[in-house]
């Protein structure tokens, strides 16, 4: 870590880790690393490390306090949890969008383009059950199937479904698609990037 901050320009290096930033090509905020004790904290923008700190410091609740964060947890915590990740990624794209100035806005309609904006918040969980290592995760969304999300409208997967998968299988992989659901996300994609190509989606698909 420490040959990582001497590849900084001097001028930006900072003794003991304490508020060190990186150059990041964004406007309207930095990235920040900042030791506390016996933690690193790596975050967007100053304030981010002060919640941090008020958070470890026993001064604040912090995620706990956050409600979309508690509903997420109870979906994926397991019987002992080793970890967990947390993605609030509606917050994280605006804070980018405006972060790019102009451009910010060219990146939210290419989201908006492919359903990305109706991803709200994914939570990962990893633990033991039972003895045995699990995993979780929960992807909270507007409740549209647009875009991306097209590939999460299928009909929910039954134990008839794999009826047919030999029962000394080493790894499955099951997932229940709406091809027409797809295809016709794919024509909507098409057009809206360019209404020509529309016609021609239709051709091939005749």
């Amino acid at each position: 870590l420490q040959g990582l901050i001497d590849l900084m320009p001097p001028d930006l290096r900072k003794q003991n880790l304490q508020r060190q930033p990186f150059l990041v090509p964004l406007e309207g905020g930095k990235l920040m690393l900042h030791r506390h004790k016996n933690y690193f904290i790596l975050g967007w923008g100053e304030d981010v490390v002060d919640a941090a700190i008020k958070g470890l410091d026993g001064e604040s609740q912090g995620l706990k306090a956050n409600p979309q964060f508690e509903a997420s947890m109870q979906k994926v915590t397991l019987e002992r949890t080793g970890s967990v990740s947390w993605f609030d990624l509606k917050t994280l794209v605006k804070k980018i969008v405006s972060g790019l100035g102009p451009q910010g806005l060219v990146v939210a309609a290419m989201l908006q383009t492919v359903g990305a904006d109706a991803i709200e918040s994914v939570a990962l969980c990893t633990g033991v059950v039972d003895g045995q290592i699990h995993s979780r995760g929960f992807m909270k969304t507007n409740g549209k199937t647009e875009g991306l999300l097209a590939l999460a409208a299928g009909r929910p997967l039954k134990p008839s479904d794999f009826g047919n998968v030999p029962d000394d299988a080493d790894l499955v992989l099951g997932f229940s698609l709406n091809a027409a659901k797809v295809l016709e996300t794919a024509k909507k994609i098409v057009a809206q990037a360019d209404p020509p190509s529309a016609q021609v989606f239709d051709q091939v698909l005749a």
